[in-house]
């Protein structure tokens, strides 16, 4: 337990309610901003890792070998690795969802978690979705719903596991 640095209250650190001289400045409501703004800047950093693996990878695309697909194997290499590269690309966003939950603040109420909290980090989510997408275009133009698809889905698991993190331990 910390004493108030200046020693005018006489407060120590859990118990918060001194004078107004009181220099300490470690109060709930001070960490808990000071969290969001991390969250915030973690989401940035992220928004950024993606945006320059989304356009890197978008500028060289997957070649098909028509000429190299002889056999049942080199088909069956060649979906493993389609596969696997669309099961990154969906998981790359898991991150984003999941951060974009969290950058908002707590509410207990379900009604307020959901409206204030839920819905506007799902819009912010999917809106960087397709911002980041649109990286991967030669113009930079909205791309389809179908390439929309699997990123979105990644997304939306990680806005629900984020959620469901808010809710508690009960819901974990």
């Amino acid at each position: 337990m910390r004493q108030c640095p200046n020693g005018a209250c006489g407060a120590l650190a859990p118990a918060m309610v001194a004078s107004p001289d009181c220099m300490m400045s470690d109060t709930r409501a001070e960490h808990t901003a000071r969290a969001r703004l991390y969250l915030w800047i973690a989401l940035g950093v992220w928004i950024g890792v993606l945006g320059v693996f989304v356009y890197r990878s978008g500028r060289q695309p997957l070649a098909v070998p028509m000429s190299g697909v002889r056999s049942a194997r080199a088909l069956v290499q060649f979906a493993r690795t389609l596969v696997f590269a669309e099961f990154v690309n969906s998981a790359m966003f898991l991150p984003l969802g999941f951060l974009s939950v969290l950058a908002f603040p707590t509410r207990e109420k379900w009604s307020a978690r959901v409206l204030r909290v839920g819905l506007p980090a799902l819009g912010v989510a999917l809106l960087l979705v397709v911002l980041i997408n649109c990286l991967r275009s030669p113009n930079f133009a909205v791309p389809n719903s179908l390439a929309l698809l699997l990123p979105s889905l990644g997304c939306l698991v990680g806005w629900w596991a984020a959620l469901a993190w808010r809710r508690g331990r009960v819901a974990r």
